[in-house]
């Protein structure tokens, strides 16, 4: 049995790179995640544990830089003995000394890109992942993985010697398999029943666009009385998201839930789903409603055709397009009827088939 110390998980919020990660390692036979976390403690710990996992917890950087340093050196150097792989999950190349330190201690490294873009145009941010991008992204010696074309040409460049190996965000298709049982439950218990249900789930952060996703949601309240939005998930825009559907008198038709551990039952009770993002690589929740046989429509110039399993189980607009052309878009979807158990068997023989991706992943990490 092999092990990974694994890159790129965070300690206190549910994101899409945790689920992948999780996920991925259920299905894997010979290799064991062990996770560095920056984070005296770790909401994924019972989870990683039931995996045979370790979480090594370290002083957040924010709080004491050099405490974390000296933590982090101090954990990379006592595991380079069982564990021959250091695997960073990325969202840019900006935090490389975890990177730096475990080729110093002799691991190999493997790079995964999950994220297609950055918010930041201009700045140190962006100057420092184009610096590291340059130097790193064409190293013989790191293993280069990526969710999509995008996202490897985001994080490594484009050219020779910088090609990237895909990995596909699968899942457990089965999980999301739709069920009219879940579909009640949920409804009765959010006192909806009889509403036309637009959902949204995911971090509540600049990335997921959420304030344009509430300018489309005005817009679509004013044509249908009977449509009422459900956003799942956490992060720091919250406060401002609430502020924005009160004033603009949204509040009884908005519904506001932190992360769900049963997040399919909540697909199940959805008629429709919008993922308006401003960048992404490719989103574990756009697999998960097609699962779901969920109608969505998410941004062209963020999401990737190859997201898409089957022609028509997601559809695409323009950002430019505006809040009303998404509004109109939207209100056609509520209008569709699919098959919703078809497609998950569409689903669960493509290429999002979790166990074969997680037995490719598996071999780059021995």
């Amino acid at each position: 049995m092999t092990r990974a110390l694994v890159f790129g998980m965070s300690a206190d919020k549910f994101g899409g790179i945790e689920s992948f990660l999780l996920n991925m390692n259920r299905h894997m036979k010979d290799c064991v995640f062990d996770y560095v976390v920056g984070g005296e403690t770790c909401i994924y710990e019972d989870a990683v544990k039931k995996q045979g996992g370790t979480v090594f917890t370290l002083t957040p950087y924010s709080k004491n830089p050099i405490k974390h340093f000296h933590q982090l050196r101090r954990t990379i150097k006592q595991n380079r003995k069982t564990h021959k792989t250091a695997y960073f999950n990325l969202f840019s190349m900006v935090h490389m000394i975890p990177v730096w330190l475990c080729r110093i201690y002799g691991y190999k490294i493997v790079f995964h890109s999950h994220n297609g873009n950055t918010p930041i145009e201009k700045g140190l941010y962006r100057t420092l992942h184009n610096i590291f991008r340059k130097t790193w992204g064409k190293k013989k010696s790191i293993t280069r993985l990526t969710c999509s074309p995008a996202a490897a040409e985001f994080m490594f460049g484009s050219g020779k010697g910088r090609e990237a190996t895909m990995i596909y965000n699968a899942v457990e298709t089965e999980r999301f398999l739709f069920s009219p049982e879940k579909r009640k439950d949920i409804r009765d218990a959010l006192e909806i029943s009889e509403k036309k249900v637009i959902g949204f789930v995911g971090r509540l952060a600049i990335q997921k666009n959420p304030l344009f996703l509430i300018e489309i949601f005005e817009k679509i309240a004013g044509r249908d009385e009977d449509c009422v939005l459900l956003m799942i998930g956490g992060g720091e825009m919250k406060d401002e998201i609430a502020a924005l559907t009160e004033k603009k008198n949204l509040g009884s038709r908005v519904i506001m839930l932190p992360p769900q551990n049963n997040i399919e039952d909540y697909y199940c009770a959805m008629d429709a789903f919008l993922l308006p993002s401003l960048f992404e690589g490719l989103p574990v929740v756009l697999v998960e409603t097609q699962c779901s046989g969920l109608p969505a429509i998410t941004s062209s110039e963020a999401v990737p055709g190859l997201a898409c399993v089957s022609d028509g189980m997601i559809e695409f607009e323009s950002l430019r397009s505006g809040a009303d052309k998404w509004a109109e878009h939207t209100l056609k979807l509520l209008e569709k009827n699919p098959d919703r158990a078809q497609w998950n068997r569409i689903v669960s023989g493509s290429r999002f088939d979790i166990d074969a991706e997680a037995k490719k992943l598996e071999k780059f990490l021995r």
